[in-house]
Order: structure tokens, then C-alpha cells, then sequence
């Protein structure tokens, strides 16, 4: 066939994609010794300028493609390192790290909307830029379905091969960094393909559209009869029951993205049916109403409890959204005029405004992490009450500057004499640890309280094979270490379940029972005259996945290192 031919000639993108994926392996999986802020901002930058290369590239234009990849991967890199240096590491920054690669993406999109933008009539430039952009979006979820259901072959063949006791694919395919090169080159292949295909990316676009309108429309009644309804309940109904600001934010970005669908790219080949028109106008003039209640819900929330670092984003989300149903409710509300064109002017405007939003909330000081942090400072001087709860989220939730917030409390003579502030304040000055704050926070009361069942010898997969753990060190588990038991009973690891190693750990000829938590913390239990006790907690000596471990766990790769460590090897990985 024509397309498979033009493929083999066609090797670059895959090629891109399979470094992508090995330079990501060497950086995520064995990059430990670069310092963490440059790390980051590596590792922003090969998930990003790759990505933009991949979308963008085309043959013949090169010498266009590759200056604005250098460009988009320096400003990449310069906010990831600002952010990382100053707000925290990605790994200690959620959720404001991947809003952070969300804005990336969201501003090298724009950019490879117009890089790849064919030349034509400036008064049908909104459609060129629409719909390349939207055919982006389409080859890039095609790419990943593609790779998903590649995995899913690779699953099946592994699984086959075990069928007869042949491991190889089966560990093969386990492997991280055949894992990151395979996801890399399956992905530009991925995109290869449906380059090639151009067909099914214009069909998917045209059923998109229609989706999208048959949504607005449905979304146009629910959202007047919700408000109708609201209207005869009154807001102290919406209030009453807790309602999330969140379902309002929802409702209000869905309105805005299923209003574009129906304006398309705003030529007249595209354009919706008269009644759809009509009918969706009037979700663009009721839009200002959702835009303010889900602020309103929002600000009981700050008024009662301050900021959150999500809250600060859905602060943004909002009111961003509140422009945009504005600006859409005053085209709407300009009966003799089309109101899909007054969308289609100001839509470049809303989206520059809705970019300078997103990079803005990602440079510091005006980060989510330094706006709550400031804020909750502020509220504990006034006088809010000063707890291990408040103060450690300070200390472990909200990054670098939650940590100098808490620093310039305690430097605070009159803050820190207050008999709560005093008790907190010594209390968390002992703890280095995110888990013990949370155990200490929340272990005595929501955890015990949310506790549906005790920790079992059925939730936890034993090792080495045949090995046996009794009842007697796993009631002593649960007593020593209540919090990591308890998430062990509820598989809340993502659902990974905790493994008993029955090994010697001290060196003594006496088996010893260590409790892995399913990530990077073993808890070591010994039996000292008849009665089980956790003696100690080993930590994985670096960055650990569950994946990374079972094969060695169900192979039986288990090392004790005593006398002179007392620490575990799993595989590679060393616990001290």
C-alpha cells in the first residue's frame, strides 16, 4: 500500500520519539546525582520540546520547525528550573507541577498551530489555526490509543510466552527503560501513521463537531433548568448541601469547549444549523451566571478556611471563564448580529489571556504554593487556630515557601508563645517526614475513623515463596505502625498491594519479617523473647516504582546485609 511505503521512508519520527523515551529513562530512573532543580528542568524539557518536534515536524521544513523547538525548550526550561528552585520539586509540588506541563503544552500547542500553519487569506486564518490545532489534539490521542493498544499486544504476548515457562518477553517488557524507549518510538510512530492518514483525522474532526453540538445543546437545557430550579430553591439549597465549587467550574469550561464545537472553525461550510443557533445562545447568555456561582461557592470556601493551592486554581479557572462568558454572552446578546462570529473575534484574545494566565500562575511569587502559603500565614498572626493540621501543611504541603512561612512564624515572639502554636510548633520541629506528619495529623482520628477493615495476612503477598508470617507479628505491625497498616488493609497505594519479606535481617540465624509498603519504605519486625515489635524502618535508596520491584520479590532476588548495615536488597535496590 502507498501509506506503508511513504512510513518506510518516513523513520524520523519514531526515531525521535525511541530518544525521547531512552533520555527520560536515564534522567527519571538514574539521574539522582544532577541537582534536583536542573533535573527537573530537563526532564519538562524532553517531555515537551520532543512532543512539540514530533507534531510539528514535516518534511521540508525543517529549517522552520527546529528554531521554534529551540525556543519553546529554552522557555520551557527556564520555568521549570524558576519553579523548581524556588516553589519546590515536582515531585513535593502536586498538583501545581503538572499544571505546570499542562501550561507547557497548552503554549506549545499555540505554537505549533501557527508553525505549521499553511499560507492563505488573513481573513481565514482563525480556521487554518483551528483547525490544526484540533487536528493535533486528534493525531496526538490517536498516538496514544495506538500505544495502548500496542501494550496491550506486548501484555498478551508475554503472557503466552509464560504459558510454556518462557520469561524472556514476559521480563523483557517489564523492563523500565524498554518500557520509556518502546512508549517513546511507538508514540512517533504512532503519529507517523496518522500523518500519512490524513483521511481520519478530518473524519474525527467533522464527528467531534457534531458531538460536540449535540452536548451544547443538551447542556443548554440542563443549565436553564438548573437555574430555574435554583431560582425557586434560592442559594441558602446550594450552600446547604455542600455543593462543590468544582461541578460549577465543570460546567462552566464544558460550556465554553462544547460553544466552540458549535462554532467550529467559523466557515460557512461548518456552520451549525439555524435552530442550533438559537438554541445554544441562550447557553451563552446564562454562562455569566455559572462563571459567578461557581466563584461564589469558591470564595465561602476561602472565607471560611483561606486558600488551598487548589483553590487558588480554581480562582484562575473561574475567573478566566467569567471573561470568556462575557465576552460570549455579549455576541449572544447582539440579536441581529451571528453571534458564532463575534466568538470566532474574540476567541485569539481569550486564548492570549487564558496562556498569560497559566504561565503567570507557574512564575514565582505568584505560584498557587506562595499565594496559600502567604495567605494561610496571614490568617494563623490573626489568629486562626494553630494546630499540627494547620502549621504541617505548611511544612510538608506547600513546597519552599510554605517552609519559610512557617520559619518566619515560629521566628514570631508574640505567635509562637500562644499555647497551641507552642505545642505544634515543638512537635513538628522533630518530624522529617511527610508520613509521620500525616499519621500524627490524621492517623487518631479521620484514618481510624474511615478504618472498614483490619489489616489482614490475605492483603499482603509473602516472600520468598513458601514463607510463612504469623498472626502474632502482623497484630504487632498493626499496633507499631497504625498509619502504613491501614493503607496496606485499603490497597490505597494505587491499589498496589504491601508484601511480607521473611528474611534475616540482623544476622542472628533468626528470620525476621519486614513489611514493604508497595513503594520505598520497609518496616522491619523482630521477635525479642516471645513478643513481636517493629525495630526498625529501612528507605529505598532511590526513586522506587512497584514494577521496579515484584520481579525481583517473585524471583526471589532478596539479600540481608547484616552485620554491618542491617539493610535489605531488592534487586537493585537497596533499603538503609
Amino acid at each position: 500500500m502507498q501509506w506503508v511505503d511513504r512510513l518506510k521512508s518516513d523513520w524520523t519520527l519514531p526515531f525521535i520519539g525511541f530518544l525521547q523515551g531512552l533520555i527520560l529513562y536515564v534522567l527519571i530512573e538514574h539521574g539522582d546525582a544532577i541537582a534536583r532543580p536542573v533535573r527537573d528542568a530537563l526532564v519538562l524539557i524532553c517531555f515537551a520540546a520532543p512532543a512539540f518536534l514530533l507534531v510539528t515536524a514535516a518534511p521540508g521544513q525543517w529549517r522552520r520547525t527546529l528554531p521554534a523547538t529551540v525556543l519553546f525548550a529554552v522557555g520551557a526550561g527556564v520555568l521549570a528550573f524558576a519553579f523548581s528552585s524556588v516553589v519546590g520539586h515536582f515531585k513535593d509540588t502536586l498538583p501545581a507541577s503538572p499544571g505546570l506541563f499542562v501550561t507547557v503544552y497548552l503554549v506549545g500547542l499555540t505554537l505549533a498551530a501557527r508553525v505549521g500553519e499553511p499560507a492563505g487569506d488573513p481573513a481565514t486564518r482563525y480556521a487554518r489555526r483551528f483547525n490544526r490545532a484540533f487536528d493535533i489534539l486528534v493525531n496526538v490521542a490517536e498516538s496514544a490509543l495506538f500505544v495502548g493498544v500496542l501494550w496491550l499486544i506486548l501484555f498478551l504476548w508475554g503472557a503466552l510466552f509464560q504459558m510454556i515457562e518462557v520469561e524472556f518477553f514476559a521480563k523483557l517488557f517489564q523492563k523500565d527503560i524498554f518500557g520509556w524507549c518502546f512508549g517513546g518510538a511507538a508514540f512517533g510512530l504512532g503519529l507517523a501513521i496518522m500523518r500519512i492518514i490524513s483521511g481520519v483525522t478530518l473524519a474525527i474532526r467533522r464527528l467531534s463537531t457534531a458531538a460536540l453540538r449535540v452536548f451544547a445543546v443538551a447542556l443548554t437545557v440542563m443549565g436553564v433548568l438548573f437555574l430555574i430550579a435554583l431560582g425557586v430553591q434560592g442559594l441558602s439549597a446550594l450552600i446547604r448541601t455542600g455543593a462543590d465549587a468544582e461541578i460549577l467550574i465543570w460546567v462552566l469550561l464544558l460550556s465554553i469547549l462544547f460553544i466552540n464545537g458549535v462554532v467550529a472553525d467559523g466557515t460557512p461550510e461548518t456552520a451549525p444549523s439555524p435552530w442550533q443557533k438559537k438554541l445554544v445562545r441562550g447557553l451563552l447568555i446564562v454562562l455569566p451566571i455559572y462563571a459567578g456561582l461557581g466563584l461564589y461557592t469558591l470564595w465561602l470556601r476561602y472565607a471560611g478556611e483561606g486558600l488551598t493551592v487548589e483553590r487558588v486554581y480554581g480562582f484562575a479557572l473561574a475567573g478566566v471563564g467569567m471573561v470568556m462568558a462575557l465576552a460570549y454572552a455579549v455576541a449572544a446578546l447582539r440579536v441581529t448580529a451571528d453571534w458564532t462570529a463575534g466568538v470566532t473575534r474574540a476567541n485569539p484574545y481569550l486564548w492570549r489571556l487564558a496562556l498569560a494566565v497559566a504561565v503567570l500562575m507557574h512564575i514565582p511569587p505568584l505560584d498557587a504554593f506562595h499565594l496559600t502559603a502567604a495567605n494561610q500565614k496571614a490568617r494563623l498572626e490573626a489568629g486562626a487556630p494553630a494546630n499540627i493540621k494547620t502549621l504541617g501543611v505548611l511544612k510538608f504541603n506547600l513546597g519552599k515557601p510554605g517552609q519559610a512561612a512557617l520559619d518566619k512564624l515560629a521566628a514570631n515572639p508574640e505567635f509562637a508563645a500562644r499555647p497551641d502554636a507552642k505545642k505544634a510548633l515543638a512537635d513538628l520541629q522533630a518530624m522529617k517526614d511527610r508520613n509521620a506528619w500525616y499519621q500524627k495529623a490524621y492517623g487518631a482520628t479521620e484514618m481510624e475513623a474511615t478504618a472498614a477493615k483490619a489489616l489482614t495476612l490475605g492483603d499482603l503477598d509473602i516472600y520468598p515463596a513458601g514463607a510463612s508470617v504469623t498472626e502474632a507479628a502482623l497484630a504487632a505491625f498493626s499496633r507499631d505502625a497504625p498509619g502504613t497498616a491501614e493503607m496496606c488493609a485499603h490497597y490505597w497505594h494505587g491499589k498496589e498491594r504491601c508484601a511480607a519479606i521473611v528474611l534475616d535481617l540482623t544476622g542472628d540465624g533468626v528470620n525476621e519479617v519486614a513489611v514493604w509498603n508497595a513503594y520505598a519504605v520497609v518496616n522491619v519486625l523482630s521477635q525479642q523473647e516471645g513478643q513481636w515489635h517493629m525495630i526498625r524502618t529501612l528507605v529505598a535508596s532511590k526513586a522506587v516504582t512497584p514494577a521496579a520491584l515484584r520481579p525481583a520479590l517473585k524471583d526471589g532476588k532478596l539479600q540481608s546485609l547484616p552485620p554491618e548495615s542491617n539493610d535489605l536488597q531488592i534487586g537493585d535496590i537497596r533499603f538503609e
